[in-house]
C-alpha cells in the first residue's frame, strides 16, 4: 500500500512528483480517487493499493478489496468524508459482491443504508466495482458520491 498526501509536498519517489510532470511519464494506476468539481472541497490524504492481492481461491467470493480510500473535508462542515472503492478480492477484474445492508435509494443507481437507520453510507457502481462515500450529511454523501472520480486499470467497464 502506498500513502499519497494531498497536503503535504510529494516525495521523490513518488511516479508523478507534481502536477507539472508530463502525464504521458506517469504509469497507469491500478486504482486511484480523483479530484471533484465541488467548491471548497478538501481532500485531506489517500491510501492506494499498487496492485491487487493475489490469493485467489483462497478468498471468499464476496470479500471486497479496498483499492483506494480518501478522506474530505468540505468547507464549514467540521466532519470528515471518506470515499473507498471496493473491488472483488478474490478476482477484483469480477464484479464485486453486492454491499450488505445498503438497498437501493430514490435517486437511481444509488444505494444506502436501510431507512430508519441512522445511516452515513451511500455507494453506487462503477464497473465491476463499488464507489462507497461515508460521512454525516446525506446531502454532502450525494455530491461527494457523484462528482469524484474513481480511476485505474483496476475498474473495468
Amino acid at each position: 500500500m502506498a500513502t499519497r498526501s494531498t497536503k503535504a509536498k510529494p516525495s521523490r519517489s513518488a511516479p508523478c512528483p507534481s502536477p507539472q510532470s508530463a502525464r504521458a511519464a506517469c504509469p497507469a494506476r491500478f486504482c486511484a480517487l480523483g479530484s471533484s468539481n465541488l467548491p471548497g472541497l478538501g481532500s485531506e490524504w489517500e491510501v492506494v493499493a499498487n496492485a491487487a492481492p493475489s490469493r485467489g481461491q483462497l478468498v471468499d467470493p464476496n470479500v471486497l478489496f479496498s483499492c483506494a480510500t480518501a478522506w474530505y473535508a468540505f468547507p464549514r462542515s467540521h466532519a470528515v468524508y471518506s470515499a473507498a472503492i471496493l473491488l472483488n478480492a478474490q478476482n477484483p477484474a469480477r464484479r464485486a459482491a453486492d454491499l450488505p445492508g445498503l438497498t437501493p435509494s430514490t435517486r437511481p443507481g444509488d444505494y444506502e443504508e436501510a431507512a430508519g437507520t441512522a445511516g452515513q453510507t451511500t455507494a453506487r457502481r462503477i464497473g465491476n466495482a463499488w464507489l462507497l462515500v461515508e460521512g454525516p450529511q446525506q446531502q454532502l454523501r450525494d455530491a461527494l458520491l457523484h462528482n469524484i472520480r474513481a480511476t485505474g486499470t483496476g475498474i473495468q467497464p
